[in-house]
């Protein structure tokens, strides 16, 4: 299994450089769209809740003390522990999450309730779940994009291996009175229903 620093030292050698904040947030939403693509973490490191957002301690720990940083400077890295598939889905969360700025990010985290809900708990660095963070962002991936906010960013996951559905692919399926050819699967199912939808 790949590391958080495998994982941040892909995240820079697509970006060059980046602010620490900012490496921190990519890194923390690359874990919670793969626990949402594959239902598996991407790598075991915990994510804690800091005043600033999610950050992974041991990974703070390799850069602590530096504002920006470039590939160079996490050694313990190693982009060639990720497979094909994990980096297509790191390309992609870096897509959807890349061009925003570290205080756009953090404050993203703090409106989302894996965050939210964790530093509630304590507000001294208690640990974000998986569980939270899969549900969360599941829920958020079902949502038909015009019931999504502007600030809920789905990223084009590569082959995820679980498809999440909402009320609304639901209700879709079940009022769905198309003569046509019956869905093969509850996935073609789902995927008619959206088309619907619309």
């Amino acid at each position: 299994m790949a590391s958080a620093h495998d994982v941040a030292k892909l995240i820079l050698e697509r970006k060059s450089s980046l602010e620490a904040y900012k490496l921190q947030k990519l890194v923390y939403y690359c874990q919670a769209w793969n626990l949402v693509a594959t239902d598996e973490p991407l790598f075991t490191e915990p994510i804690k809740a800091w005043e600033n957002g999610p950050v992974v301690g041991l990974l703070f720990n390799s850069h602590r003390g530096r504002r920006n940083l470039a590939p160079h400077d996490l050694p313990e890295g190693s982009s060639e522990r990720l497979t094909s598939l994990e980096g297509a889905l790191i390309d992609a969360v870096l897509d959807t999450y890349g061009d925003l700025t570290s205080d756009e990010l953090v404050e993203l985290t703090h409106r989302e309730s894996p965050w939210a809900d964790a530093w509630a708990r304590s507000e001294v660095s208690d640990r974000i779940n998986h569980h939270s963070m899969r549900e969360y962002y599941a829920r958020v991936s079902a949502l038909p994009a015009h019931r999504r906010r502007p600030d809920q960013f789905v990223p084009h996951l590569p082959d995820a291996r679980v498809t999440y559905v909402c009320p609304d692919d639901i209700s879709a399926i079940l009022s769905d009175d198309d003569d046509e050819t019956p869905p093969a699967s509850l996935l073609e199912a789902v995927r008619r229903a959206r088309a619907n939808l619309g």
